[in-house]
This record gives C-alpha cells, structure tokens and sequence, in this order.
C-alpha cells in the first residue's frame, strides 16, 4: 500500500512538473500575435489581437450602457404599457445581440460585426420596420443608435493607418442595406457575405487567434465578467417583461394569455440562458481546442528551437576555435616580430659596446703610447747623460795618473 501511494504520488509530482514545463514553454515560446484577419488587413495599425479585443470589449460594455440608458429614459417617460414593453424588449435582445457580436474569435469580425449592428440599428429606428416603435419618443432610439454607430467608426478609424477605412464603410453600409433587421427580436443575417465581399478568409489557424495561454485565460476571464455582469440585468428585465405582459391583460377574460404570456417570458429567459451557457460551453471547447494545439506548437517549437540552439552552438564553438586560432597567430606573429626586434636591438647594443670598447681601447693605447715614448726618452736622456758622464770620468783617470810620475 505504501509504495502504491508513494508511486501515485511520485506520478503527480511528474505530471505537475511537465505541467509546469508545458506552461512555462508555452510563455516563452512566441506565438503569432495578429488575428488572421488582422494579418489581412494592411491598413491596421500596428496592434495585438489581444489589445484588439479589449477595445472590441470595452466598446461592446458602452452599447449596452447607451442602449439600457435610452431605454430606460423611454419608459420614464411614457405611461404606455406597449412602449415601455418595447423600450425593454429593445435593450434586451439588443444587448444580448452586441455580445454575440463581440465576441467571437477573432476580434477584428468581432469589431466589424457590431459595426454592421450599429448601422441596423439606425436603419430599423430611423425609417425601417422599427421606426414607430417609441411613438413620440423615438428620437431617443435614433439618437442613442446613431451616438453608438458615430463611435464605432471612430474607433474605427483611429485603428488605421489612413484614418478613414472608407472600403470597410461602404462594404458595410451596402451590407446593412442588404440585411435589415426585421422585428424587435434583433433577429439578423449571417455576415458571411460581407467577408466574401472583402476576400478574407474566416477560418483560424491553431492558436491563430490566441497568442497564448495566459490571453487565452486572460479572455475567457473577460467574457465570463461581462457574462456574469449582465446576466443578473438580464434575468430581472425578464421579470419586468412577463409582469407587464400579465398587468396589461385582462385577468378574468385573458387568464389563459396571460398564462401564455407567462410562459413565453419565462421560456424567453430559459432560452437567453441557454443561450449564455450554450455560448460559455462553446468558448470554453474553443479555448480548450485552442490550448491543446498550442501546446503541440510549443512542443513543436521548442523542438525546432532545441535545434537551432545545438546548430548555433555549434556555430558558436567553430567560431571561438577560428578566433582563437587567429589570435594565436597574430600572438605567435607578435612572439616573432618582439624577437626580431630584440635580437636587433641586442645586435645594436652589442655593436655599440664594441665600438664603445674599441674608442675605450684605442684612447687607452694612445695614452699609453704617449706615457711609453715619454718614459723612453726620459730613459735614453738618461742613459745619455751616464755615458757622458762616465766618458769624462774615463777621460780624467788618465791624466791624473800621469800627473805623480
């Protein structure tokens, strides 16, 4: 039993060091970080996917935050029961719609997406199916739609390079004229017409629209924040909805409606969160699906990156043995030049010595030629002065002998 458990343990220690490993790689390993269309777009200011959708995100909370405020003026204003189930039905769907929107993969669609939204949603107030919905106050519905529909072209164009992407404008106003919207459900079109109108390509690569695991986590957080913050709203508009449903009708003689209209509304509210789940699901899935092929990419990667490393090593080593083989001989040419050099000057100062010995010696051997030539004269003057001397001792012996006899 215990080397069982010792041996499941042991198991989990590895298996959260791979983990680790995995996810460790994973953050170094660099990984496309432009969407697939946001490689297509050559007008797109220089900008992460990530950076992308957080713009996509932060504009699709300001829609709901006009939308829920203009409709809630609408029913402030108004006592009739239609309107003011309108005005909610309106920010309902509308909302839920933006989200749908806003959140798919690739977050420059997303943007694209809620801008073709936006310019539904002037068309259907201004003079489509839905320009009679708020009665007298249907310039709050066209103002608010119009505001929103003013922002996303200026976030728009402050995301390009030209300042005015007057091709994504037109394909998408002759999109919006094509694809109204045609009741107050928010019920709308595929938008795969428009990407055929603009060349591109929908389908992402493995980790394409993902520049790594942590934005993967990063965004799924994000969408569950905004998921969780309207779904609360959302639930209580519902509950609004099916009490004015119920309060307009009359009691005794539509009983069986209004127990129609009650569970409509409720089967409303269970389908928005079937909805929000199902999509939840489908997010996670994706994002799972997403992680698992980046994960074979880094393994893949670091790989590939294992190999160049050992290339570049090697590359490395020849070029510090190249190096130093030329440093050891421009050393050993050094070594020799040093050595001739000082055997030069060696040379030099031996034939300065001599020259200086041989001055030395020649000086010398003038002196003493000098002193010897001196010490000669002075030795034959003296000799000559003793053979003088000794002739006139000679020369006087003589006479005196004669002198006595």
């Amino acid at each position: 039993m215990r080397e069982s458990s010792r041996h499941r343990t042991g198991m989990r220690v590895v298996l959260l060091g791979a983990a680790c490993l995995v996810l460790a790689m994973a953050g170094c390993i660099k990984t496309p970080t432009k969407s697939p269309l946001m490689q297509q777009a050559p007008d797109l200011v220089d900008l992460t996917a990530m950076q992308l959708r957080q713009k996509v995100y932060d504009f699709a909370d300001r829609f709901a935050r006009v939308v829920e405020s203009a409709a809630d003026t609408i029913m402030e204003s108004t006592q009739d029961p239609e309107v003011r189930e309108r005005a909610l039905l309106w920010k309902l769907e509308a909302i839920t719609e933006v989200h749908r929107a806003g959140f798919k993969t690739d977050p420059l669609a997303g943007l694209m997406d809620m801008a073709v939204l936006c310019g539904q949603m002037v068309a259907y107030f201004r003079d489509g199916a839905g320009s009679d919905l708020f009665g007298p106050h249907q310039p709050i519905a066209i103002e608010a739609a119009e505001s929103l529909n003013r922002d996303v072209w200026l976030l728009g164009n402050s995301l390009t390079l030209s300042g005015d992407p007057a091709t994504a404008r037109e394909a998408i106003a002759k999109f919006v004229a094509a694809h109204p919207i045609r009741d107050q459900l928010f019920l709308r079109d595929s938008d795969e017409d428009l990407w055929t109108q603009f060349g591109l390509g929908r389908k992402a690569g493995a980790g394409a629209a993902i520049g790594g695991i942590n934005e993967a986590l990063d965004d799924l957080s994000k969408r569950m924040t905004l998921y969780a913050a309207h779904l609360p709203r959302e639930a209580r508009w519902h509950a609004e909805l099916t009490a004015m449903r119920m309060l307009r009708k009359d009691p005794l003689d539509d009983a069986f409606l209004a127990v129609e209209s009650l569970a409509e509304s409720h089967e409303l509210f269970a389908q928005s969160v079937a909805d929000a789940l199902q999509v939840i699901t489908t997010e996670r899935e994706a994002t799972m699906g997403e992680l698992d092929d980046l994960t074979r990419h880094s393994m893949n990667e670091l790989d590939r990156q294992r190999l160049d490393t050992i290339t570049a090593l090697q590359l490395e080593r020849q070029a510090i043995v190249h190096a130093m083989e030329a440093q050891t001989q421009v050393a050993l040419q050094r070594l020799q030049e040093e050595r001739v050099a000082t055997m030069g000057q060696l040379e030099q100062m031996l034939e300065a010595t001599v020259d200086s010995a041989f001055d030395r010696f020649t000086h010398l051997a003038d002196r003493l030629f000098f002193r010897a030539l001196i010490l000669v004269i002075i030795l034959a003057g003296t000799l000559l002065l003793v053979a003088i001397l000794f002739m006139r001792l000679l020369r006087q012996r003589p006479a005196r002998g004669s002198e006595p006899a």
